[in-house]
């Protein structure tokens, strides 16, 4: 008999002709985005409402962390980096790059009517594919809440389910599995997920910075590289696992200004600390969320002297987990450069023709 808490059929968002298959990595895992679709945006069963069907669960920030988290503790067990960004509202499926469109996240979370007995559904990464790939949609007819709630679906064992779906994992048929077809409660992955995703992605590495050796202490510090077109030290770092301690060494101007930017990189929650040449401590600043996770410090500093940057986990969860780009700027520029994911195929290849 079939259980009416299920997980969705994941054709039923694609593009029929182009059919998804699991097993397909990402393009480019270490700079994937998510959005969340503003109600209204047009799907293939209806206007998303999103933001209206979640409501009952809590502020939209509490269900947001939710999915964001659930997707996180995929990412840190794989090479992966999932960034938030803004969604434009265009279509679920419009035209457009398979991966990298800049006008909402590679992975967009909405809501609309699906089959009647089922909890949301998800679509892969699929090279043929379309903006389809990766898009999640909760069903808008059944009751969520945050936490194990009886007669209701917990958001993060949803999304954590669709999450692995998304990244090209099928149903798993391993007990306790976050991707067995059938809904369950779950605070966590389990060693055969983990496995299954380290089969597509390989287990997540340390930066180029650590590779090279340790660079957790004054002694070890890495030397930053100063970027002639921006005149600013520039390092991307990668916090790999809640133990890594990443630091740096600069020459600082005067007026110095240090920015820490994994907002659209990572769900990373840093914190940065500047020392001076003693060890004493000028500096400490840590990102409050995985919303909005920039860190700036604006720094009086001896012109000329080398100075230490630590960046560090800010959090003991998940988001203490990820990409990061360093800056530190001696001239005190007010912008910043900021790395986004690429286009892959500028458009060239969004069609059957």
């Amino acid at each position: 008999m079939r259980s009416p808490r299920r997980f969705g059929a994941f054709e039923q968002l694609e593009d029929r002709s182009l059919p998804s298959s699991f097993g397909v990595a990402w393009a480019d895992p270490g700079h994937m985005t998510l959005s969340f679709v503003p109600d209204g945006t047009a799907t293939p069963t209806g206007p998303s409402s999103l933001f209206a069907s979640l409501t009952a669960a809590g502020t939209t920030t509490a269900w947001e962390r939710e999915i964001l988290r659930a997707f996180q503790t995929w990412a840190v067990n794989a090479n992966i980096n999932i960034g938030l960004v803004a969604d434009g509202g265009q279509a679920l499926g419009t035209v457009g790059a398979v991966q990298g469109d800049a006008r909402f996240g590679d992975i967009r979370i909405a809501a609309a009517p699906i089959s009647a007995d089922e909890a949301a559904a998800a679509s892969p990464f699929s090279w043929t594919g379309t903006t389809f790939a990766g898009d999640v949609t909760f069903s808008n007819a059944v009751p969520y809440r945050i936490g194990n709630v009886a007669s209701a679906y917990d958001i993060f064992s949803v999304a954590l389910h669709e999450a692995g779906h998304t990244l090209g994992l099928d149903h798993s048929t391993a007990p306790g599995s976050a991707t067995n077809a059938t809904y369950a409660y779950h605070a966590q992955l389990t060693a055969s997920d983990i496995a299954a995703l380290r089969a597509l992605y390989g287990a997540r590495l340390p930066d180029e910075f650590d590779l090279l050796g340790p660079n957790d202490t004054r002694a070890t510090a890495s030397a930053m590289v100063k970027d002639a077109t921006v005149g600013a030290y520039v390092a991307d770092g990668d916090l790999t696992t809640l133990g890594d301690v990443d630091g740096y060494k600069f020459k600082a101007g005067a007026l110095t200004t240090i920015t820490l930017q994994a907002k659209g990189l990572s769900l990373l929650q840093a914190r940065v600390s500047v020392y001076d040449s003693t060890g004493k401590l000028v500096a400490s600043a840590a990102a409050q969320d995985s919303f909005n996770n920039d860190i700036t410090l604006n720094l009086a500093l001896a012109n000329g002297a080398t100075y230490f940057i630590k960046v560090e986990s800010a959090t003991s969860d998940v988001f203490g987990i990820g990409s990061y780009r360093l800056t530190a700027d001696p001239n005190n520029k007010a912008a910043k450069p900021l790395r986004t994911p690429p286009v892959l195929d500028a458009h060239t290849n969004d069609t059957l023709a």
